[in-house]
């Protein structure tokens, strides 16, 4: 990938996240809970969504696969904690250009690491995503 691919790349990735909108989920013993109904409007249309929670330092970026499972992610970068942003194939750190792919796995760094993953199950329609 050369310099303009990237900025390409970047910038498209910038403008969905503009629309990102961050949901406030409900921290309890060890877990986030996000019930599915209050998903944003726009995770039907993306296919993903950040997710806070009063008492947790990083944003979770949960998306659902092409087999309809969901994922959790931390959104926070392993090289210097910058917050990533979804690209149409990648989840790009805006800081110094690492890019990681929806599994959380490096594709470019300077990042070394994988973004954490969390372990998601859904019951009685609510995400319960486990952070610890």
């Amino acid at each position: 990938m050369d310099r303009r691919q990237f900025l390409c790349l970047l910038g498209s990735g910038l403008c969905g996240c503009a629309a990102t909108v961050a949901y406030q989920g409900r921290l309890e013993q060890g877990r986030v809970l996000v019930p599915l109904a209050e998903l944003p409007a726009e995770f039907s249309e993306k296919g993903y969504a950040l997710v806070r929670a009063a008492r947790l330092d990083d944003p979770i970026l949960i998306h659902r696969t092409g087999t309809g499972e969901f994922r959790a992610l931390s959104a926070r970068c392993t090289h210097l904690g910058c917050q990533v942003w979804p690209a149409r194939n990648a989840l790009i750190c805006p800081c110094h250009g690492s890019s990681f792919s929806w599994e959380g796995e490096v594709i470019r760094g300077p990042a070394q690491k994988p973004l954490p993953r969390y372990l998601v199950a859904v019951k009685e329609e609510t995400l319960e995503i486990t952070i610890d």
